[in-house]
């Protein structure tokens, strides 16, 4: 599928800045931005809250249809408690194994090709964007950064839980976002790939950015 719609597709692992220099960009080149893994969350946070077992496979994507059918723009946007429950650790562990299930990643994909119709020119922050989302966006990010550095990034942000309780969680998300059947999480071939181990947050946004304004030049151009 071809899209008109300028997208700017920012893939990576848990922790590696994607929601930090996705933001920071969309505010920069004042346009759109989209977070793929808010609905898989939301799959999570109601499979958990209507006592859908993860282990039916079957059941997870009827939920997930009868979510989507009703209202999918509207159901993206949700209130500041709902927000901070899809951040919680339940929900983290949950994600993972609703995101591998094909039924699911193809009726989001659908749901975030949707929305980008909806809002116009984009950023897209996710694990498959530019493979199998947007794989014809204008320019395509792959953030990555070091397991352990990534924890103690996720460890500032939740102090509450312990570093050896994260660095486990993210090396098991890491190794089911890797292996899945279904458009597994891996740079597209055609993506710029930035190391943030190293670098503090205004370094990635100002080589995110470059990268951006060049290629939305170009397409203009």
């Amino acid at each position: 599928m071809v899209f008109r719609t300028p997208v700017i597709a920012i893939d990576g692992p848990a922790a590696a800045g994607k929601t930090t220099v996705s933001k920071a960009i969309s505010d920069k080149l004042g346009i759109g931005y989209v977070e793929s893994g808010r609905t898989y969350r939301l799959v999570a946070y109601h499979a958990i809250r209507e006592h859908v077992p993860l282990t039916d496979e079957h059941a997870l994507t009827a939920l997930c249809h009868r979510m989507l059918s009703s209202s999918p723009i509207a159901l993206y946007q949700t209130d500041a408690a709902t927000a901070r429950a899809l951040r919680s650790p339940s929900v983290t562990r949950a994600v993972s194994v609703v995101a591998k299930l094909p039924g699911i990643r193809t009726a989001i994909t659908d749901l975030t090709r949707k929305i980008v119709e909806h809002i116009g020119p984009a950023i897209v922050e996710g694990r498959d964007i530019g493979t199998a989302v947007f794989p014809n966006a204008t320019t395509k990010i792959f953030l990555s950064a070091t397991a352990e550095v990534r924890a103690k990034r996720r460890n500032r942000q939740e102090p509450d839980r312990g570093y050896a309780e994260i660095l486990a969680d993210i090396n098991r998300r890491d190794e089911l976002d890797r292996d899945r059947q279904h458009s597994p999480m891996t740079p597209a071939p055609d993506a710029t790939q930035i190391d943030t181990t190293g670098l503090t947050v205004d370094e990635v946004i100002s080589k995110v950015e470059a990268q951006c304004r060049l290629a939305l030049t170009e397409k203009v151009t």
